[in-house]
C-alpha cells in the first residue's frame, strides 16, 4: 500500500518513476529520475569563466602535484555519483559533493571517517599539496616556490633558511650599491 501511494505521490509532481520495489530487510524503495530544473546552475547560460581561486601557472612547481590530486578526486567524484559506472545519468550536485569530499576529506574535524576502512593509507602527501603555506604569511608562498626551484626539499629548513638569507643579502647588496641621484 506504501508503494501505491509513494508512486501516486512522484506521479502526481510528475517525476518519472523507474523502479519500485521491497527490499530483503522488508523496506520499501522508489527510484525517480528527477529532471532538473531550468534555473539550475548546470543548466544556467552564461559566460563560463573558470573561478580559478587556488591559480598556478604552467611553471609552478606546485602544480603538477595539485593536478594530480584533483583528478584523483575527480576520478572518485565520478565513480561516486555514478554508482561505479552503473548509471548512465547522475546529478551534478551529488557529483560537486563527491568532488568536495575527494579533495579535502570527509565533513569531519579531521576530514577522515570513523570508519577506518573508509580513509586513504595515511602518506603525510596531502599536508603539502600547497607547499609551506601560513594563510597569515603570503611570503611563504614565495619562499616555497624559491627553494622548490633551487631544489632544497621541504624538510631542509636549514638549507632553505641558508638560501633566503643569501638571496636577501645580494638583494641589500645590489640596492646598496644602486645609483639613485
Amino acid at each position: 500500500m506504501l508503494t501505491n501511494i509513494l508512486t501516486k505521490t512522484i506521479s502526481e509532481i510528475e517525476h518519472n518513476l523507474e523502479e519500485s520495489g521491497n527490499l530483503p530487510d522488508g523496506t520499501i524503495f522508489n527510484l525517480a529520475n528527477y529532471p532538473l530544473p531550468q534555473t539550475h546552475w548546470s543548466v544556467r547560460q552564461a559566460f563560463n569563466v573558470p573561478p580559478m581561486p587556488m591559480r598556478m601557472g604552467a611553471g609552478d612547481p606546485r602544480r603538477e602535484r595539485m593536478s594530480e590530486a584533483l583528478q584523483a578526486a575527480g576520478e572518485y567524484a565520478v565513480r561516486m555519483a555514478t554508482n561505479n559506472g552503473e548509471l548512465a545519468e547522475s546529478d551534478p550536485d551529488e557529483f560537486i559533493d563527491h568532488l568536495e569530499v575527494g579533495f579535502f576529506g570527509y565533513f569531519t574535524e579531521d576530514g577522515l571517517s570513523d570508519d577506518e576502512w573508509n580513509n586513504p593509507p595515511e602518506s603525510g602527501e596531502y599536508l603539502d599539496l600547497l607547499g609551506e603555506q601560513d594563510p597569515d604569511a603570503s611570503w611563504l608562498s614565495l619562499a616555497h616556490v624559491i627553494c622548490s626551484e633551487a631544489g632544497i626539499p621541504n624538510g631542509d629548513i636549514a638549507d632553505r633558511l641558508s638560501l633566503l638569507r643569501d638571496i636577501l643579502e645580494t638583494l641589500r647588496t645590489n640596492f646598496d650599491n644602486m645609483d639613485l641621484s
